[in-house]
């Protein structure tokens, strides 16, 4: 009885975890412009900045820096949505290996008895592993680091690495 209640409550838990990775955020507003400026003369434009030399939110300055470029842009929308896939990966993960470390132990039954429920530690890899892992591998492929990398080529060739150009669909653009 209390495994298929664990069951079904670490089954509710994940589909509805996976259904927020699988939407997506809402479009920042944008300010209504009152005229048209001249446009101003061209500059060189400065050397992209890498995570650990911004003060403030990487994306930001990204969102700041390639304003006009939809390319660089959904490159980072790309890299952002990733990553918030591996924390809740990761967070998915946690939660199962919570519910395991809470589950084990002397529980008391209705009636005045107890309940003796031991977790097997290969259950501490078999059931949160798969989701930390997948987290892991998300996080660090698509960390702040390879996103500077990938920007900085393309701020040097004017292409995307085939890593981020194969990901990069049509929403993305948006």
């Amino acid at each position: 009885m209390l495994k298929s209640l664990l069951l079904v409550v670490a089954f509710t838990f994940t589909t509805s975890a996976a259904s927020l990775a699988q939407t997506a955020l809402p479009a920042a507003p944008v300010a209504p412009t009152a005229a048209p400026a001249a446009p101003a003369p061209a500059l060189a434009p400065e050397r992209l900045l890498p995570p650990s030399q911004v003060k403030e939110k990487y994306k930001d300055y990204l969102y700041q820096r390639y304003a006009a470029d939809r390319k660089a842009l959904a490159a980072v929308r790309l890299f952002r949505k990733r990553q918030a896939g591996g924390a809740i990966f990761m967070g998915v993960g946690g939660a199962l290996l919570g519910t395991l470390i809470g589950v084990q132990g002397k529980h008391d039954t209705g009636n005045g008895g107890q309940l003796t429920v031991t977790v097997s530690p290969l259950a501490y890899i078999i059931y949160p592993g798969p989701f930390i892992g997948v987290g892991i591998g998300k996080l660090s492929r698509f960390s702040d680091r390879r996103l500077y990398e990938a920007l900085d080529g393309y701020d040097c060739t004017g292409t995307l690495p085939n890593y981020v150009q194969g990901r990069l669909r049509e929403r993305d653009y948006q």
